[in-house]
């Protein structure tokens, strides 16, 4: 029997992905979560679509309406907690019209599966952690071939209404085994990045690894509960997906969406020396490290077409750093921006205010040295304690709860903390650091000096006002 399933990433505008009050809309890519579970259930005849309602002009009402026309076997959800509430009230509004399994997945509620269960009767199913293998048996549920109850990694209740924790499910060990991501599943025309995420067009993003090697820094969900063991798709794998993108779609550059591209330095040099003999001339870009990056390391990524690096600096002030258990020094992040810059590689960089043991002094050390640094672009985010984190373990411990997570989404303040007196301190300590740092004459000048086409003159303009609506 050929089912149907409906996967559905929430809608989440502008303001609540970044914190701009500009009516831009850009800065989305293509949930490849949900992609990688079309991947898997399309080869055993299922009838897929995505709607990503972060760029499509779909009402809530149109979706109950689609949905109640189409009648789907199944509907899943994802969301990061800044959309979790607008997706479960969309899931109840859909389950009023029509009645299917709903299932959930994601980093929020794989964290607070039986919170989310108790709390929301409209959610049947809940996957905990990678879920391609469980949408699979899920699929044999509905088939009357598996129970549920034989499905690993999930949560969901029971006849009496108990919520009910199956094992936990092992991650996938040999990444190469997943389909490609099915990216006709998509309107890409939809999906522009940000001004400073891109250099040509048009651009698609790519994941080579899962999990995280460290597991250590308080604030990641990936250092809590849900650490999982790193693990890396082969440099062939990687390079053999690229090369279907840019026959088939046109791509003339890849955004590496790696939480860290250089966590294996030796698979980063692999990728970019197979980019580089490739010769698809592609340009790229890529989330990094500090302490993984080394000067030949970032010489071999521009060689091979990488003109830009994010690095997560968090910030100028070491005693902040260690309290956070990010395992860098501030000597790392400066030493990673001047070998990015020395081998022609823009640096993007962020910063994290309000961390713990911080006052407005210190938040004042790290704008200082925020400034001090050779930045093509950079980002001040408010410390937020996701769920999963250890941070989000110690404020539950500490009597706060949370029930409201629409502010957590890194630009607003969703706890105060204890070194200020006030939430408007932070925001106006975050004002004052975009002020100073984008309206610099010489930062300008330097734009200038790099973006001199009437193309890349509109995207600075487009850029600028994107910070505006931050820094206003």
């Amino acid at each position: 029997m050929n089912r149907t399933a409906l996967f559905i990433n929430p809608r989440v505008d502008i303001r609540e992905r970044y914190g701009s009050r500009t009516n831009i809309r850009a800065g989305f890519l293509p949930p490849l979560g949900l992609a990688y579970l079309a991947g898997t259930l399309i080869p055993r005849g299922a009838h897929v679509r995505i709607i990503d309602l972060s760029v499509e002009d779909l009402s809530d009402q149109q979706l109950c309406d689609y949905v109640s026309a189409e009648k789907p076997d199944i509907i899943g959800f994802t969301a990061m907690s800044v959309g979790i509430n607008k997706a479960l009230q969309l899931a109840e509004a859909i389950k009023r019209s029509y009645d299917c399994p709903i299932v959930f997945g994601g980093v929020h509620v794989t964290n607070l599966p039986e919170e989310t269960l108790k709390r929301n009767p409209a959610v049947d199913i809940i996957v905990i952690g990678e879920g391609e293998r469980a949408i699979d048996e899920l699929f044999d549920w509905l088939d009357g071939t598996k129970q549920l109850s034989k499905i690993k990694g999930i949560a969901y209740r029971d006849h009496s209404g108990k919520v009910v924790l199956t094992p936990p499910r092992d991650p996938i060990n040999d990444l190469d085994s997943l389909p490609f991501p099915p990216r006709h599943l998509f309107n890409n025309e939809l999906y522009i990045p940000l001004p400073n995420q891109y250099k040509n067009l048009p651009v698609m993003s790519i994941v080579g690894s899962r999990g995280c090697p460290y597991g250590k820094c308080t604030f990641c969900a990936l250092g809590g509960v849900l650490r999982q063991r790193f693990r890396l798709r082969s440099p062939e794998n990687v390079l053999e997906e690229i090369g279907q993108l840019v026959d088939r779609w046109g791509i003339r550059e890849v955004s590496f969406w790696d939480d860290d591209f250089t966590a294996s330095p030796k698979w980063a040099f692999e990728v970019s020396e197979l980019l580089a003999k490739s010769k698809l001339n592609l340009t790229w870009n890529c989330f990094a490290r500090v302490s993984n990056v080394t000067p030949e390391l970032l010489k071999a990524m521009s060689a091979a077409g990488c003109y830009s690096i994010f690095y997560g600096l968090e910030s100028g002030v070491q005693e902040l750093l260690d309290n956070i258990q990010k395992g860098t020094t501030v000597e790392q992040n400066r030493l990673a921006v001047e070998w990015a810059n020395d081998a022609g590689i823009q640096v993007r960089g962020s910063f994290m205010l309000g961390l713990p043991g911080e006052t407005p002094e210190l938040g004042k050390k790290t704008v200082e040295f925020a400034l001090s640094l050779d930045l093509y672009s950079l980002a001040f985010c408010i410390t937020t304690p996701i769920p999963g984190s250890r941070m989000f373990e110690e404020y539950v411990r500490e009597g706060m709860v949370f029930e409201d997570f629409s502010k957590f989404n890194v630009f607003e303040p969703a706890v105060l903390p204890k070194g200020y007196q006030s939430i408007e301190q932070i925001h106006k300590l975050r004002r004052i650091g975009y002020r100073r740092f984008y309206l610099r004459p010489k930062y300008i000048l330097k734009l200038l000096r790099h973006n001199s086409s009437l193309s890349d003159l509109r995207k600075l303009l487009w850029g600028l006002k994107f910070v505006y609506g931050i820094s206003k």
